[in-house]
């Protein structure tokens, strides 16, 4: 195949992948997620519960949700964990543009249903010393409602 060639398979794939992107999220305003946070200091992590009490499905994204891996992608400043009254910033993480196939980057949310997902404590840099100290998390996660 010639570079030509090649760039139009790139281009297509990616387009590809932003349409399957777009058709999952609307375009409609972002309202914020009420959540539950629970502490599992012998697990080194946090757990958040969202449950979907609207009557639309919602659209999570890996930038208001963790992901399996406990990030959430370009969010470094915006969610901290406040523990013994200092904050620690998550990690920072920005894998570029959000490619669902590749990254599974949306969750989608049906009315009535609930998500979990986990954050260790490494992604916040926690020393151990204030594993079993009592938890806040600085996180305010919004979602558009899907197509």
């Amino acid at each position: 195949m010639d570079m030509r060639a090649d760039r139009l398979i790139i281009s297509l794939v990616s387009a590809a992948a932003l349409g399957v992107l777009a058709s999952c999220v609307s375009s409609a305003e972002r309202v914020p997620l009420t959540y539950q946070m629970t502490d599992h200091p012998d697990e080194n992590r946090i757990e958040l519960r969202y449950h979907n009490d609207t009557k639309h499905t919602m659209c999570l994204t890996a930038s208001f949700w963790p992901n399996a891996e406990g990030k959430v992608y370009q969010m470094g400043s915006r969610v901290g964990l406040i523990v013994d009254g200092r904050r620690f910033p998550i990690s920072q993480v920005n894998k570029g543009p959000c490619v669902v196939v590749e990254y599974n980057c949306v969750a989608r949310v049906a009315p009535g249903e609930s998500i979990t997902g986990s954050i260790p404590y490494k992604e916040f840099n926690l020393p151990e010393s204030l594993r079993y100290k009592p938890k806040a998390l600085n996180f305010a996660p919004t979602a558009p409602a899907c197509h």
